[in-house]
C-alpha cells in the first residue's frame, strides 16, 4: 500500500536516536511520502545536507508544537499550515501517543503509528500492533517502525530501497572545510583511527586511559594516526585526554566541536573508529568501519546501524564500562582491520 501524501516522522531526542531513526524515513519515502516532514531537535539532525529535496525539519521545541502533547494547548495556524499535505505520522515518543493522536486525527491525519525501538532480531516492534489502529496502520507503516534495528544490517524492510549515499557523503565544499579545521589538506596515507571518548552519560564512558592505549596500540600495529572526536559538554573529558595522552607521549588530532557535516566529511576517511554508546558512533557506523563500546546500555535496541560494526561488550552480571579491558576492544579493532 502506498502512501498518499506527505509523511510527519515524529522524533525528538539526541544524535543517536536520529542517526537511528533514519531508516524509518528511508522507509516512508520508499512508500510513496513525496516529501517526510522531521519533528525533532534540529541540532540532532544537524547531520542531514542542507537543502534535501524530499526532507523538511522542523523544531520540536517550538510552542507551535505544544498542541501536540498538552490537550489544553490547540495547535495554532502555524502547525496547521505545515501539516496541511500530511496524511500519515510515525511517533516515537516516551509519552503523551495519546494526545499526540488525537490532536493529529482532529487534522484530518488518519494513519498513526505509535513505535517504540524494536530489539534486535525481532520480527515485529514490541509495542507497535497495540499502540495503533491495525484498520489504519497498512504494512509501510510497520515497516517503518520495524526498520529502527529489526533487521539485519543491511537489510531494509521495503524491497529495493538503499541508504541514500548524499545524505552520508558530504560535499567537497564541506570536506575541505572539515581539512582546513584539522589544518591539514588529505587523511593521512593509512587513514585517521578516529575515537570519541565522550557520551551523553558518564555512565557510558570507557575510562580515558584505555582511548589512550588503545590509540597507541593502533599506531604501533597498523600506522593509523588518532584522530579525537570531542562534541559539546565535553570540555571535561577533553582536559582528561590530554593530560593522559601527553603522559603517554601520544600525539594526535581533535576535533572539537565541529559541525556534524564537518565530522561526517572527517570520518568518511576514518580507516576505523571506536566509541562509546553516543551519537557520534551511530555516525561513525555509516560511514566507517565501527567498534561500538557497550556497558550497562543494552546493544539489542541501540547498536549502531551499519555494515561493518563490530561490538565490545561488558560480560553480565558486570555492566560497568570499566569491566571492559583493552585486549578486548584491540581484537575487535583487528578484525575489522584485517577485512
Amino acid at each position: 500500500m502506498q502512501i498518499h501524501g506527505d509523511a510527519l516522522l515524529i522524533r525528538p531526542g539526541a544524535l543517536g536516536d536520529a542517526v537511528l531513526t533514519w531508516p524509518a524515513v528511508e522507509a516512508l519515502r520508499a512508500a510513496g511520502a513525496p516529501t517526510v516532514w522531521i519533528l525533532g531537535a534540529p541540532s540532532a539532525w544537524g547531520w542531514l545536507p542542507r537543502g534535501h529535496a524530499h526532507l523538511r525539519l522542523l523544531d520540536w521545541n517550538d510552542p507551535a508544537w505544544m498542541g501536540l502533547i498538552n490537550p489544553q494547548i490547540p495547535l495554532n495556524a502555524e502547525a496547521r499550515a505545515r501539516l496541511a499535505s500530511v496524511t500519515c505520522a510515525v511517533a516515537y515518543l516516551r509519552s503523551g501517543q495519546d494526545d499526540a493522536r488525537t490532536a493529529l486525527r482532529e487534522l484530518g491525519i488518519a494513519h498513526y503509528l505509535a513505535a517504540e525501538p524494536p530489539v534486535l532480531g525481532a520480527r515485529a516492534p514490541a509495542h507497535a500492533p497495540s499502540a495503533c489502529d491495525p484498520a489504519a496502520a497498512p504494512e509501510p507503516w510497520h515497516a517503518a517502525a520495524k526498520l529502527w534495528g529489526a533487521l539485519p544490517d543491511g537489510a531494509y524492510a521495503v524491497p529495493g530501497t538503499e541508504p541514500d549515499a548524499g545524505v552520508w557523503t558530504p560535499s567537497l565544499a564541506e570536506t575541505a572545510a572539515a581539512f582546513e579545521a584539522l589544518d591539514v589538506n588529505a587523511p593521512p596515507a593509512r587513514g585517521w583511527f578516529a575515537l570519541h571518548p565522550g557520551s551523553g552519560g558518564r555512565f557510558k564512558c570507557w575510562p580515558v586511559d584505555r582511548f589512550v592505549e588503545l590509540a597507541q596500540r593502533a599506531v604501533a600495529a597498523w600506522g593509523v594516526e588518532p584522530l579525537v572526536c570531542f562534541g559539546p559538554a565535553e570540555s571535561e573529558t577533553r582536559a582528561v585526554f590530554d593530560a593522559a595522552a601527553r603522559h603517554a607521549n601520544l600525539a594526535y588530532r581533535s576535533a572539537v566541536e565541529r559541525p556534524l557535516r564537518e565530522l561526517l566529511a572527517l570520518l568518511n576517511h576514518a580507516r576505523l573508529f571506536v566509541g562509546n554508546d553516543a551519537g557520534v558512533t551511530h555516525l561513525a557506523a555509516r560511514v566507517c568501519p565501527t567498534v561500538a563500546l557497550f556497558g550497562p546500555t543494552d546493544p539489542r535496541v541501540w547498536r549502531p546501524l551499519g555494515r561493518r560494526v563490530a561490538l565490545a561488550a561488558v560480560s553480565p552480571p558486570a555492566a560497568a564500562m570499566d569491566a571492559l579491558d583493552v585486549d578486548a576492544v584491540e581484537r575487535r579493532c583487528a578484525e575489522l582491520i584485517a577485512q
